[in-house]
């Protein structure tokens, strides 16, 4: 992969459109969504989202975008409003189901109707212990593109979650976790848009790579879930999850935020990308061609 797909704000742009725009994404785990007003926000690959469980214990999700000034309602984390959602910046209300029930005067428009200024939907998806959501209109069945995997069925190990910054372009992230010097994946496993890595077992772990960006890990019965979270062209999150067993460990990611951002480092003074391996590189290629043939279909 040429260099400057790391460090062009343009290439970055087009991944959010013909990636991120398409796949599953988790947005949080349903141990912070448990009661009626639970919410959790967060900005996905540039996408500002929500999920909330409405008055009728039903999980709703919506973009994070006021419909009066294209300004954020909710703050990026998790919470709880009671019943209502109200920008801070304007005040206009919404109830848990997205439908906006106030607008104050002063800043309200002459052809104002309620039902025409509800936010704006996003498909939402409960699979294990996790919150997903998709902005494509008609996204791949959940069960389909995660078949066989249950994300930590057995709910939240506590409160066994977290956010790290990455200053690096998330490719340079999934690098590390797939075959950089931080590998997390066993040496050998290979992975590509579209497809997962082969599932390994070593020393009581198993791991499975899914594209674009989500490693999973299993140790006994805990889970734990990284997902790599685009922001900018040269920044990026890692957020994680561990699902399972009360004893579970919280994971140490810092050494994979100094070997991805020291790979950033290195391709912005050299432009150059450390070389895969040519039947990875071709295999890469392939199916990159095949998803992009299939947009187009």
């Amino acid at each position: 992969m040429n260099a400057s797909a790391y460090v062009d704000p343009e290439v970055f742009q087009a991944e959010r459109r013909e990636v991120f725009a398409h796949n599953w994404q988790i947005v949080g785990d349903l141990a912070a969504l448990a009661e009626p007003g639970d919410f959790v926000c967060a900005n996905l690959a540039g996408f500002p989202v929500f999920a909330v469980r409405d008055g009728q214990g039903e999980l709703q999700a919506f973009r994070n975008v006021c419909r009066h000034q294209q300004l954020p309602v909710l703050e990026n984390g998790a919470g709880h409003c009671d019943g209502q959602i109200r920008c801070r910046y304007h005040g206009w209300t919404y109830d848990l189901s997205g439908k906006c029930v106030l607008a104050p005067p002063q800043v309200r428009p002459d052809d104002f109707e309620t039902t025409l200024y509800a936010l704006d939907r996003v498909c939402l998806a409960e699979r294990g212990a996790l919150a997903f959501v998709s902005f494509a209109p008609e996204p791949e069945p959940i069960d389909a593109a995660f078949a066989g995997i249950d994300f930590g069925a057995g709910g939240l190990a506590g409160s066994a979650r977290g956010v790290v910054p990455v200053f690096a372009n998330w490719k340079s992230i999934v690098d590390e976790i797939t075959g950089g010097s931080h590998r997390m994946l066993p040496a050998g496993s290979t992975a590509f848009f579209g497809e997962r890595s082969l599932v390994r077992e070593e020393a009581g772990e198993r791991w499975l790579f899914c594209a674009p960006s989500l490693c999973l890990r299993w140790v006994g019965e805990a889970l734990t879930v990284f997902q790599v979270v685009p922001r900018t062209f040269l920044k990026s999150e890692i957020h994680w999850y561990v699902l399972g067993g009360p004893n579970a460990a919280v994971p140490d990611v810092e050494p994979l935020r100094q070997a991805a951002e020291a790979r950033q480092a290195n391709i912005k003074a050299d432009q150059t990308v450390p070389a895969l391996p040519d039947a990875v590189a071709a295999e890469l290629l392939g199916n990159a061609q095949s998803a992009v043939r299939m947009r187009s279909e």
